[in-house]
C-alpha cells in the first residue's frame, strides 16, 4: 500500500490478493467497469472498494486466547467488525488505497488485515458501508491454502474456465 500510495497515479486501481487465489482477469475487468458506472450513478466521491471473494456483513471479533485470530477487547473494543471484505482478494482505487495507508499510520494495528484494512481503516476515512461491494460471481476462486498436489489438480481445472478469453483490447 505504501508503494502503491507513492509510486502510482491516483486513476489507476489496486488489488490486493492473497496468494492460494486465482483470478478470472475477464471478470475482474467486468467488475471493475460495472463500479466505474455504479460510482457515477450514485454520485459516491469515491471509487468503492469490490469484494471480489466475499463480503462480510456481520461478524465479531474472536476473544478466545488459544484461537490464531484472537483480538483483545484492548486491541478492538466493539463487539462486531464493521463491513469488510472477507480475505482473499479485493479491488479499489490508488485513490482510495493512500487514504487507507495514511489513516494507518495512525492506527492501531491488528493482525487481521481483512478487517482492518477493508473494515476498520475503510470507516476511518469515513467510506459508508454500502461503498463495500460484491464482486462479479466466480472472479476468483480460492484454492484453499498452498498444498502442492492439490493445487495443481485445482489450478488445472479451474484454468480450462479462464481459458479462450482475452481482456486486451485496443481504446
Amino acid at each position: 500500500m505504501r508503494w502503491t500510495s507513492d509510486k502510482l497515479p491516483r486513476q489507476y486501481f489496486y488489488s490486493s490478493g492473497d496468494d492460494d487465489m486465482m483470478i478470472d482477469l475477464v471478470k475482474l475487468k467486468e467488475a471493475v467497469d460495472k463500479n466505474i458506472a455504479k460510482t457515477s450513478e450514485e454520485k459516491w466521491p469515491e471509487f468503492p472498494i469490490i469484494c471480489t471473494y466475499q463480503t462480510r456483513e456481520s461478524s465479531h471479533p474472536i476473544r478466545d486466547k488459544r484461537h490464531k485470530n484472537f483480538i483483545s477487547v484492548q486491541d478492538y473494543s466493539e463487539p462486531n467488525w464493521p463491513k469488510f471484505c472477507l480475505g482473499g482478494f479485493y479491488t479499489t482505487s490508488v485513490r482510495v488505497i493512500r487514504q487507507l495507508w495514511e489513516a494507518s499510520l495512525t492506527s492501531k494495528r491488528i493482525n487481521t488485515d481483512d478487517v482492518f484494512i477493508t473494515g476498520i481503516l475503510r470507516q476511518k476515512i469515513g467510506m459508508p458501508d454500502e461503498m463495500v461491494v460484491p464482486g462479479i460471481s466466480e472472479t476468483c476462486q480460492h484454492l484453499g491454502g498452498f498444498i502442492e498436489n492439490r493445487f495443481k489438480t485445482m489450478w488445472s481445472e479451474r484454468k480450462r474456465k479462464f481459458e479462450n478469453k482475452s481482456i486486451c483490447f485496443k481504446p
